[in-house]
């Protein structure tokens, strides 16, 4: 917590640094019974991310599964540093509430369209080797 008041700069200057992650800085927040497709998010290029999306939705994965998805994948990656990814973060609810507005059918756009968006700035910004958020080491 005192690195993320102070900012990383200030606690890596300060020699704090050292605090901030659990287990080094190549730790990853788990997620549990979501990090697969949190992952698949994150690791998947936007193109070819939609296909197996909608494989999982034909399967029987409920919309807000993935969309819940999507929310992990954002603030793992973003940690709301992105501008991008903050407005991409913003527009997730708003899709949610419009897939029940459409057709049976249709349901599904608005949020493949945002988790599309989602997965582009992911990968703009460097995927999972551009992190923002990981595990804390508790103070003792």
């Amino acid at each position: 917590m005192l690195a993320a008041g102070l900012g990383w700069s200030a606690a890596v200057d300060m020699g704090f640094a050292s605090r901030a992650f659990a287990d080094g800085p190549d730790a990853r927040l788990d997620f549990g019974a979501l990090e697969p497709l949190v992952a698949l998010m994150q690791e998947t290029p936007a193109d070819k991310l939609l296909p197996q999306l909608t494989s999982k939705l034909a399967a029987g994965m409920p919309l807000q599964t993935l969309l819940q998805a999507g929310v992990l994948a954002n603030g793992r990656s973003f940690g709301g540093e992105d501008y991008i990814g903050f407005h991409t973060l913003m527009a997730l609810g708003p899709a949610l509430a419009m897939s029940a507005e459409l057709p049976a059918s249709q349901q599904a756009l608005p949020v493949l369209k945002v988790l599309y968006r989602n997965a582009s700035r992911i990968q703009a910004i460097g995927g999972v080797s551009a992190e923002a958020l990981h595990p804390v080491a508790p103070l003792p």
